[in-house]
C-alpha cells in the first residue's frame, strides 16, 4: 500500500468518520473514494489538496516528505517565528498536558522543527 493511501485511512480513522462521509464532502462515491485508500487509485491533485484542507494537514504529509501532521499556517508560523525575540517567546504558552514548556525549552522545540523543515527542503 502507497504512503497517500496509508495517510488517509489514518486520518480518517483518527477523525472517526466513516468513508461515505469523506465520499460525499469530495463528491464521489463510497467505492471510488475506497479506491484511494487501498491504493489501487491516486487521488489528483485537487482532491490532494481538498483532502489536505479537510485535515488541516500539507500536502508534504500526505505525500510522506514529511512526517509533522502541521497545518500550513503552523508550518508558516514555525518558518517565521524569531527564536532571538525573548518576549515574542513568552508571549506564546505550549502545554504538554497540564504542565507549561518554559520559553526556552518552546525554543528549543521551534528550533529542532526548523532543522527538520530545512533537511526537507
Amino acid at each position: 500500500m502507497n504512503i497517500i493511501a496509508i495517510r488517509l485511512k489514518e486520518l480518517r480513522k483518527e477523525k472517526i468518520i466513516s468513508q461515505s462521509e469523506l465520499a460525499n464532502y469530495l463528491n464521489m462515491t463510497r467505492s471510488a473514494y475506497s479506491h484511494y485508500e487501498t491504493g489501487k487509485y491516486e487521488p489528483n491533485n485537487a482532491t490532494l489538496l481538498k483532502l489536505a484542507q479537510y485535515y488541516n494537514v500539507t500536502t508534504d504529509y500526505l505525500f510522506g516528505n514529511t512526517d509533522l501532521k502541521i497545518s500550513p499556517s503552523e508550518l508558516a508560523f514555525v518558518h517565521d517565528i524569531d527564536l532571538e525575540n525573548e518576549e515574542l517567546m513568552k508571549k506564546y504558552n505550549l502545554l504538554i498536558g497540564d504542565h507549561a514548556i518554559e520559553p526556552e525549552a518552546l525554543a528549543h522545540w521551534i528550533a529542532i522543527l526548523k532543522i527538520n523543515l530545512k533537511k526537507r527542503d
